[in-house]
C-alpha cells in the first residue's frame, strides 16, 4: 500500500473493502491500513482516496473519490477461474501488455490468476474542483483504453478497470473465493 499511496494527505482516507461480510474501513495511516489487511482473505483497496471515512457496507462512488495516486491495470490470465476468451495465457504474456504501455510501472503484483500494475504519481493528485475529478476520470479511462488497444495489438483481451472508485486486491492478502 505504501508503494501505491506514497503519502495520504491530511484529511484523506485509504478505503479498504472486505468480502464476507461486505464491509469498508477507512484509514488515514498507510501502516495501519496495511496491518489491518495483512494475510486476510479477499481484502481490496479503492484506487482513489476520499475525504470521507467509510465504514460498514458503505463504499465510495466515483463522485466521492477526492484524489488518485497514479494509474493502474488489472490483467487476468487464462485460467479455469477466468473463462473470458483472449486473455493472456500466462504472466509473461500479461507483462508484455504492461510493457507495451511504454512506461515502466512502479509496482507489479501477482494478484492470484493475474497481475496488477501500478504507475504511482510522485504525490497524490487531489481534486479541489469537480472539473479536476472529471479530468482524472477522463485520464483513467484514456489509460484503460490505451491498455486495451495495446493488448489487442498483441492479440489479447483485457478488462476495462478505469473507474476511479475501482477496488483491486491488496498485495499480500489472500485471494480465497471459498470465503466469498
Amino acid at each position: 500500500l505504501a508503494r501505491i499511496f506514497s503519502t495520504v494527505p491530511d484529511g484523506y482516507h485509504v478505503v479498504l473493502f472486505r468480502l464476507n461480510p461486505a464491509r469498508s474501513v477507512s484509514f488515514q495511516d498507510i501502516d495501519r491500513a496495511a496491518g489491518d489487511a495483512a494475510g486476510q482473505p479477499n481484502v481490496y483497496v479503492h484506487v482513489g482516496l476520499s475525504r470521507k471515512a467509510f465504514r460498514g457496507s458503505d463504499r465510495p462512488e466515483a463522485l466521492e473519490i477526492d484524489a488518485i495516486s497514479g494509474m493502474w491495470a488489472d490483467l487476468d490470465v487464462a485460467h479455469p477461474v477466468h473463462k473470458k476468451p483472449g486473455l493472456p495465457p500466462d504472466e509473461e504474456a500479461a507483462l508484455s501488455v504492461v510493457k507495451a504501455m511504454g512506461l515502466k510501472p512502479g509496482l507489479v503484483i501477482r494478484s492470484g490468476h493475474g497481475l496488477q500494475a501500478w504507475w504511482p504519481l510522485p504525490e497524490p493528485w487531489t481534486f479541489d474542483t469537480p472539473g479536476e475529478r472529471r479530468r482524472a476520470r477522463i485520464l483513467a479511462r484514456a489509460w484503460a483504453i490505451t491498455l486495451r488497444e495495446r493488448a489487442k495489438r498483441l492479440g489479447f483481451t483485457v478488462d476495462m478497470v478505469s473507474d476511479i472508485a475501482r477496488v483491486l486486491r491488496v498485495a499480500g492478502t489472500v485471494n480465497d473465493k471459498r470465503h466469498v
